[in-house]
């Protein structure tokens, strides 16, 4: 079907900007969101979208650090990964790190309005994920 891959990509980050829009500035358009059923399609701006759309908290932390969340053109969902010693050492030092400096809470709130930030001293799993995320890129 999409036999362009950057219109397919632009595509998706105009979806992902305007799904942010309508979330923050259309009043109940997060409830409406959360209240249609898995596997439904959504319709945004005329286009049907049948993939689920981000968490609102996610697409806010997007806009805040663009570049934790760039696309890097890699993908290793389907495939077998070999670590070098010297990378899976790094993988444990970060992991390491970040489990020691964040201290386990569970986030207050119904999902539409916490913040995702990096390195905070207290957080849920979604703290742990993009930190650790965040180290590992700047490791390369």
């Amino acid at each position: 079907m999409w036999r362009n891959l950057a219109l397919k990509r632009a595509l998706q980050h105009f979806l992902l900007i305007a799904s942010v829009a309508v979330a923050l500035y259309i009043p109940g358009s997060t409830q409406a969101a959360e209240s249609a059923s898995p596997g439904s399609a959504v319709y945004l701006l005329g286009f049907q979208v049948d993939a689920a759309l981000p968490p609102i908290g996610y697409s806010r932390f997007c806009l805040r650090y663009p570049q934790d969340c760039k696309v890097h053109g890699i993908d290793f969902r389907h495939r077998n990964i070999a670590v070098a010693s010297k990378r899976w050492d790094e993988l444990n030092i970060v992991n390491r790190a970040v489990n020691s400096t964040i201290l386990a809470t569970k986030t207050p709130g119904n999902g539409a309005t916490e913040e995702w930030v990096l390195s905070p001293p207290t957080g849920d799993c979604k703290a742990y994920a993009i930190t650790k995320r965040h180290e590992l890129l700047a490791h390369g």
